[in-house]
């Protein structure tokens, strides 16, 4: 039976594994107090009061804020320490994950509400309409019965504003984006400090959530909707009901940044709220600015770069005084431009407000890197353009991802040639553009001879090899219109672009020849293969791709039987 958390009958063999791992872990526990150090499995601790960093921290605030900004000073207090909560869950979860040898997500994730209860911050009962999956469908909702901000709370006289378990929320999101690698986000529903029943969590993809919490409290009336769909942590419901308040610097440009840096929806109406008072607070900005993780400059209205900060010098290769020589103009890729300027101009006419894309900078060694730019207008008193305020994020790793993986979409794992799909899609297309202009079109179908000896002979580590070899030469041998890809097996189809069949027979004796000359080293010994290629061009019998790729297929047959390592060409 499970002792530090409550979980689905289904789930629960997994998460008794997980308790005895996460119980091992903290069995190696050492306390030096005559070295002032705490020490489990290795690793130094520290233990602090709860209230510390919860209802007493909000407190602090209070003070700092002043009497008339309480609110304010509560949602500094909830972003600030969800911000930090989840950035120790992510790197506890990192950490443990390497010392107990962790590879499986499922196996991290199960670890961490245990992990969580060892440690003191909340025991977690998870919900039997959970569905924790490591892509877009992740749906986590849990409760937790015992939690330190809870209590700390509760023996406190302060009232809460708003729910008060944001550390428990954050940290909890952290260790399961690190389990699973994509982004979660995890809101707090309802309060036990507030007087609700309990303390109801919900964690999803941060472009999911507010779907999420809608289908969640449509299944759970009891929870007050209206107010959990309120509960962000962010402060666009105080922008828009206290714009004739003067905003300090401290409640609002540490929110931007932090909900910004792991790029929180809400970030991008923040953004256009009183920039310009937070601008010019020069001496308290200066630090944020600077030290921010990301890229932020003012901009004038033509485009030249009036303030820069490091992370946007280091995107970029320059320096700071060379940034404010130059404009976004300069330093945009000129295929990007055009749509940012339309952008730019539909600000300018006040069409919008703010706006957002992907695109691409020119750095100074002459390198491409992708960003996300978000671009928000601040106004003179009169309400002309004063600058522009740029949030830019460095998404060249998630492009490189995005790119490889969409290069495994459309390739062949074994000889990185097309994939049999994107092979008949582009037989498509060539066909109606050579129908439509009556262009010529040819087709190679190019099959080993003896593969099956190869494969009995050396075995199908060796196979592989060979079709990786024969890959690399066809991928040689086409032009660079051309395209080659796996058709299945050890079949290949050649499209031809503007090739009649006569030239397209030669290509296919130039091919016959090539693999031919290959030699091709298989366990120890040196070998040669030979192929039979089939030759079909566009005539009126081949209307179809279907046809088109079938009379390929039979003249390939056609030079099987004639007795291989030939080319024959279709009739018709």
């Amino acid at each position: 039976m499970l002792e530090t958390v409550t979980v689905p009958e289904n789930l629960e063999p997994l998460f008794a594994a997980a308790e005895k791992t996460v119980s091992e872990y903290f069995k190696k526990k050492q306390f030096h107090p005559e070295h002032g150090s705490i020490e489990i499995f290795g690793d130094r601790y520290i233990m602090l009061r709860g209230a510390s960093i919860s209802v007493e921290f909000f407190q602090l605030c209070r003070t700092l804020f002043g009497k008339d900004n309480e609110t304010e000073a509560d949602l500094f207090a909830s972003n600030f320490l969800y911000e930090l909560a989840h950035a120790i869950g992510k790197s506890d979860a990192q950490k443990f994950h390497q010392k107990m040898n962790l590879n499986d997500p499922v196996s991290k994730l199960s670890a961490g509400p245990i992990h969580f209860s060892h440690t003191g911050w909340a025991f977690v009962d998870i919900d039997e309409e959970s569905t924790p999956s490591p892509d877009s469908d992740y749906f986590l909702a849990y409760t937790h019965p015992y939690s330190f901000e809870n209590d700390a709370w509760k023996s406190s006289s302060l009232t809460p504003h708003m729910p008060v378990c944001v550390m428990n929320a954050g940290y909890s999101s952290g260790w399961c984006e690190e389990s699973f690698g994509i982004p979660l986000e995890a809101r707090e529903l309802s309060c036990c400090a507030m007087g609700e029943e309990k303390c109801q969590f919900v964690m999803a993809p941060p472009d999911h959530l507010e779907n999420k919490i809608t289908m969640f409290l449509a299944n759970h009336p009891e929870i007050k909707g209206a107010n959990a769909i309120n509960r962000k942590l962010d402060i666009v419901a105080l922008n828009e009901t206290q714009l004739g308040q003067k905003p300090g610097f401290t409640d609002l440009i540490h929110q931007h940044l932090f909900a910004y840096a792991r790029n929180l929806e809400s970030t991008k109406k923040i953004l256009n709220y009183k920039v310009e008072e937070l601008l010019e607070n020069e001496e308290k900005f200066r630090s944020v600015f600077q030290q921010a993780a990301m890229g932020i400059a003012r901009v004038s209205p033509d485009g030249s770069f009036l303030e820069v900060n490091s992370k946007l010098c280091e995107i970029c290769g320059y320096t700071a005084d060379e940034l404010v020589h130059l404009s976004f103009q300069d330093i945009t890729y000129p295929e990007d431009l055009e749509t940012d300027l339309e952008y730019v101009n539909q600000m300018l006419a006040g069409e919008i407000s703010t706006y957002s894309l992907e695109k691409r900078y020119i750095q100074k060694s002459g390198g491409i890197i992708w960003v996300n730019l978000t671009v928000s207008l601040t106004k003179n008193e009169d309400g002309t353009p004063k600058y522009f305020v740029s949030i830019i994020e460095d998404i060249a790793s998630r492009k490189q991802i995005e790119e490889k993986l969409n290069f495994q979409l459309g390739h062949d794992a074994l000889t990185l040639l097309s994939s049999r799909d994107i092979t008949i899609k582009t037989v498509d297309t060539e066909l109606a553009r050579a129908q439509r202009y009556q262009r010529p079109l040819s087709v190679l179908m190019i099959d080993i001879d003896h593969f099956k000896r190869v494969n009995d002979g050396y075995g199908h580590q060796y196979g592989d090899e060979v079709l990786k070899e024969i890959g690399k030469v066809l991928m040689a041998s086409v032009r660079a219109c051309d395209l080659a890809g796996r058709y299945g097996g050890e079949e290949f189809l050649i499209v031809l672009p503007e090739l009649s069949q006569k030239d397209g027979a030669l290509l296919a004796e130039r091919i016959l020849k090539n693999v031919s000359a290959r030699k091709i080293r298989l366990g120890g010994k040196t070998i040669s293969v030979t192929v039979s290629i089939g030759v079909a061009s566009l005539s009126g019998k081949h209307e179809t791709t279907d046809l088109l790729i079938a009379s390929a297929d039979e003249a390939m047959y056609a030079a099987k039987k004639a007795g291989r390592n030939k080319v024959k060409l279709a009739v018709g």
